[in-house]
């Protein structure tokens, strides 16, 4: 078994789309051993183990050949919050896929995705992870159709309407009937291949992105270290859990991976909060709170992507928590800047 976690907004857009065809979801989640708490947020950090096995029950139980597109075309780019930004604020398709290369690790990925050249033909492999390997092709096909909707989002960000893909093959064996890939794909494929790979024209990792803000990354940098300095008094474990929250602001670990990077057990990390009067969970919130405070004194962010940026996929969350830590909105805080300053 795996210890890999993965971001909860997988497993419960799955739930999603499973409910819209009516399809009774409590016993996958029994089976798969989630439970509602755990999919209570998108940006929540859960076993990688239990969401494969919900796929697998929801396959093995319900014949939806095309459930994989149906749950990847409605996870947008943006939810995997500063990643994306990360990700789609890069000058052209080139930097922007190398980009997720580099960062696919973070958002516990089941299939490696990875960029190549043959000729004028660019080439996506994507490449089951090597813990993943033993898993039902049907699965396998599952996170290759998940994959496939999720990327074809790019072609909003490079002016390509009808598509960036030419060619498809597909690293599983047809099925009886593959005629409605064709309303997820609009290009040519074909199966039975080693490892599922994507064609498109070299020519296009040329072509620039749209995204309006192209110094997201330096910026979310920059008030990292601004709130570094101005909590430069704090002491102990907690000066020290900051500082590796700043340094990776793509995500926010979980406690078990935090107290790796501290070189010390979950179990000594609670102790030692608990006598500095804090917690995990408290620091993570009041250092959330504290730069989405900063981007709203000194950028004109809207307060969505402000949300993203300091870790909250859910937007709703996000006020709920800035409201119960300050009291008001984050409206009504930047209104309260606003007028200090005028």
């Amino acid at each position: 078994m795996s210890d890999i976690n993965t971001l909860a907004l997988y497993a419960k857009r799955l739930i999603d789309e499973l409910k819209n065809q009516h399809v009774a979801t409590y016993p996958l989640m029994q089976s798969a051993k989630l439970n509602n708490e755990e999919l209570s947020h998108k940006e929540h950090q859960i076993p990688q183990d239990k969401y494969i096995n919900l796929v697998r029950q929801a396959i093995e139980k319900h014949n939806i050949p095309t459930l994989g597109f149906q749950v990847g075309q409605h996870t947008d780019m943006f939810e995997h919050g500063i990643i994306s930004y990360a990700i789609l604020s890069c000058k052209n398709l080139q930097e922007s896929i190398l980009r997720f290369e580099k960062y696919q690790h973070l958002i516990g990925p089941v299939l490696t995705i990875k960029l190549t050249t043959v000729g004028e033909q660019a080439v996506l492999s994507a490449i089951p992870a090597a813990h993943v390997k033993w898993l039902p092709s049907s699965v396998i096909r599952y996170f290759t159709q998940e994959w496939l909707a999720s990327f074809m989002q790019w072609e909003k960000f490079i002016h390509c309407p009808n598509g960036w893909f030419s060619h498809v093959k597909f690293g599983f064996a047809e099925e009886n009937d593959t005629s409605n890939y064709h309303d997820f794909i609009n290009c040519s494929f074909e199966f039975n291949h080693s490892v599922t790979q994507v064609f498109f024209p070299k020519e296009y990792l040329k072509l620039p992105l749209n995204f309006a803000d192209h110094e997201t990354n330096e910026l979310c940098i920059n008030q990292c270290e601004k709130l570094l300095k101005d909590n430069k008094t704090t002491s102990g474990l907690t000066s020290e859990i900051q500082r590796l929250l700043a340094n990776n602001p793509s995500r926010t670990p979980n406690i078990k991976e935090i107290s790796c990077d501290l070189c010390i057990t979950p179990r000594t990390l609670h102790r030692h909060l608990q006598r500095e009067n804090t917690s995990y969970q408290e620091i993570v919130i009041q250092f959330r709170m504290s730069l989405a405070k900063r981007y709203l004194k000194e950028t004109i962010l809207p307060i969505t992507e402000i949300s993203m940026l300091v870790g909250y996929a859910d937007h709703s969350n996000f006020y709920r928590t800035f409201k119960k830590e300050t009291g008001i909105t984050p409206q009504h805080f930047r209104k309260q800047i606003e007028s200090l300053a005028a």
